[in-house]
């Protein structure tokens, strides 16, 4: 599907995305539908298969869903991100960011032409996304899905401190976070 000239492109980095079912998903499949129902956004998305609700690696991995591209990245190892969340929720994120981070660069460069913006869901992504907005000189805005306290000086705190303020805008899904 081709961009119009006056249209603006959105890469969304997110870890999940429909089919899995969730509260960010849904808020996300919302989102999406939303933007490019009015023809002056077109939307990329950059997510992993789904792991939680449905069968592994049963959507496709690159989806047309109306206005907007999915692109779902197979879990590398699969066994072994199992296994890094029953340790630590932050080790299994280490263990797949930077495969995320390389899939979302090879797809942002198929379209950073047509990509304008980068919205990166949740601190994984807003890290991979601070890293490519650098990279490729794009805007970044971070959409927070949880309640992260950033009062610490550990590496992993300062980290998220370092993606949230590279953003140009951060939307926070409660007064909380």
């Amino acid at each position: 599907m081709s961009m119009s000239d006056s249209s603006t492109g959105i890469l969304i980095l997110s870890p999940v995305f429909a089919p899995e079912i969730g509260g960010i998903e849904t808020h996300l499949m919302d989102l999406c539908k939303s933007l490019t129902a009015t023809g002056k956004y077109h939307v990329f998305v950059c997510a992993f298969q789904p792991i939680f609700t449905l069968k592994h690696n049963r959507a496709p991995c690159r989806e047309q869903i109306g206005c907007f591209t999915v692109h779902r990245f197979r879990w590398p190892a699969l066994g072994l991100w199992h296994s890094s969340t029953s340790l630590h929720l932050l080790l299994a994120e280490a263990y797949l960011a930077p495969y995320f981070l390389l899939r979302s660069f090879l797809i942002l460069v198929r379209y950073h032409r047509r990509g304008n913006k980068i919205h990166a869901q949740g601190m994984m992504a807003a890290i991979a996304g601070r890293l490519l907005s650098s990279l490729f000189k794009k805007p970044l805005i971070v959409s927070t899905h949880a309640i992260y306290d950033l009062s610490g000086n550990s590496l992993g705190t300062r980290v998220a401190r370092w993606a949230i303020r590279g953003a140009e805008q951060i939307l926070s899904l409660s007064e909380q976070s």
